[in-house]
């Protein structure tokens, strides 16, 4: 039962309370007796002492009584004053081992940019207006890749999702007793809209391809052709190739992290692993390839890497770098949406054709390397591929994620669909009209 001693007023005029309750007997079967101080502030009106610590009383009773009823209820857990920093160090230290190395470095990096806003203060004490506050703090924060600008609606929704995350664990512990990122939303970033090669685009590509070496051509052919990730394709082993089958094995992916350096892991998710089927001029790229892999490694002798068995590789066998892909691809489309081209023009100065030269567009638009995993998708639903194949190509986990992603591609069908019900509506009405015509 709570018991209650009055302490007396302090130098605020406030009547305080030595409050102790009884709480759940402990695990050794002793006394589990809390001790609290409980203080009410003096009305600012006339009233007689006598009449106000009458009152304070019967105001610390019902408090000392409301709060043994909480303490002694099923689950209840003290509040504690952990800050957000150290559940933030507790959750990565549970959690951290069971994410992947790059999603593992990624959320470190997102909270790094949180914890000078939430960092100090008690979880317990965090509000909505607090995370509303770090948003817009967020989106006055200067990108770190170079460009100018600040954090774009994406960067900030990634924030709030590790952010959710990790309250959301806070409420597991009964920390506090609900999710305060749940109810404060940033602003949803724009959709934009997916960039891909259409028909024309993909053979302009492969005219401009000839020029470069016979690596980058497999490359570009068995992105465009598998739909595969440039991790993916960066991991491939020439054990993944099946030349009789005509088939390419993606089982695995390479990933950059920096100060760690370059690893192979699994592939993102277990629906990702998967055997393409290639058309015979890809496996016949694959094969000239093979045959200068070969050629290069009996050249080298011991300089070269033992044991490397990567279908894209180094001067001395070893696999590319993981963002080796996106970086020779950005390079390459800068190259190609212009040709360089030679005119001569009469110089009166000179009084001679001096020849110059000249930038004039390919028509190539300036699409990302992961564009052409857009493309394979694109234009095989656009050819009537059902969802479900596609699916399985590019390795997602059901079809709604295809759907969703390539909708574009369903523009034609719905053309399709207004000429069907126009048909439908209209035809009755012009039989009518030729019938009452004829009549």
């Amino acid at each position: 039962m709570a018991s209650i001693e009055y302490k007396g007023l302090n130098r605020k005029g406030e009547a305080v309370f030595r409050i102790y309750i009884e709480g759940p007997k402990l695990a050794d079967g002793n006394r589990n007796r809390k001790r609290e101080t409980y203080k009410v502030p003096h009305p600012n009106k006339k009233i007689k002492l006598e009449q106000f610590e009458k009152n304070a009383m019967k105001q610390a009773e019902d408090y000392a009584r409301d709060r043994e009823k909480e303490i002694n209820r099923p689950g209840y857990r003290e509040p504690t004053k952990e800050t957000f920093a150290q559940h933030v160090e507790r959750w990565l230290k549970v959690h951290g081992e069971t994410l992947a190395p790059k999603t593992l470095y990624r959320y470190k990096e997102l909270l790094d940019r949180i914890l000078p806003y939430l960092g100090p203060l008690p979880v317990i004490e965090i509000q909505m207006e607090h995370i509303e506050d770090l948003y817009r703090a967020l989106a006055k924060e200067p990108r770190q890749d170079r460009k100018e600008g600040t954090l774009s609606a994406t960067t900030i929704q990634h924030h709030a999702r590790v952010l959710n995350t990790v309250l959301e664990y806070a409420v597991k512990r009964q920390l506090i007793p609900s999710n305060p990122a749940k109810y404060a939303k940033p602003e949803p970033p724009k959709k934009k809209d997916i960039q891909f090669f259409s028909e024309t685009h993909i053979a302009k590509l492969t005219e401009i391809l000839e020029e470069e070496s016979l690596l980058n051509k497999v490359l570009v052919n068995l992105a465009l052709s598998t739909g595969a990730r440039a991790g993916e394709l960066a991991a491939l082993t020439w054990d993944d190739i099946d030349e009789e089958k005509r088939t390419v094995r993606i089982n695995k992916s390479a990933q950059y992290i920096p100060g760690q350096g370059s690893f192979v892991k699994q592939t993102k998710t277990e629906s990702s692993k998967r055997t393409v089927t290639v058309s015979a001029s890809v496996i016949f790229l694959l094969k000239q390839l093979k045959g200068e892999w070969e050629a290069q490694k009996e050249e080298l002798g011991t300089k070269w890497i033992e044991n490397s068995n990567s279908v894209f590789y180094g001067w001395n066998g070893a696999p590319v770098h993981p963002e080796y892909p996106s970086h020779w691809w950005h390079k390459f489309i800068q190259r190609a949406m212009f040709e360089v081209v030679k005119e001569d023009y009469w110089s009166a100065r000179h009084k001679r054709f001096i020849s110059f030269e000249i930038c004039k567009k390919t028509g190539i638009p300036q699409v990302s390397f992961h564009g052409l995993r857009h493309s394979c998708a694109s234009l095989l639903l656009s050819k009537g591929q059902s969802p479900v194949a596609v699916a399985k190509r590019l390795g997602h986990s059901n079809t709604n994620v295809t759907l969703a992603v390539y909708a574009h591609t369903y523009q034609k069908d719905d053309q399709a669909n207004a000429d069907i019900m126009e048909k439908i509506i209209n035809t009755p009405k012009e039989e009518a009209i030729k019938q009452k015509s004829q009549a």
